[in-house]
């Protein structure tokens, strides 16, 4: 059995949850692959899906999946994220 905790953040598992919760005028990528791209290209560390904060894509996932902010979407996005910032 896998902990939660240590499924590590993919850009994959990133543009699925963010295709998945942000759509429309919140959306910062205009599609899967755009966001792919982005991804793929930058420096992101992997990080887990259980990370709260921190400059992770696990931390982007772990927020993309409870999405109770207001300003998730933009809030999470590559490579600046107002939420998962290295403190």
């Amino acid at each position: 059995m896998i902990e939660v905790g240590a499924i590590p953040g993919t850009c994959d598992s990133y543009c699925l949850s963010y295709a998945l919760g942000c759509k429309g005028a919140s959306a910062v990528y205009p599609n899967r692959d755009s966001c792919l791209e982005t991804c793929r290209a930058s420096t992101v560390p992997a990080g887990t899906i259980s990370d709260s904060m921190g400059n992770t894509l696990g931390c982007r996932i772990f927020w993309l999946t409870l999405n109770i902010r207001p300003d998730t979407c933009s809030g999470v996005s590559i490579p600046a994220s107002a939420i998962c910032q290295d403190k």
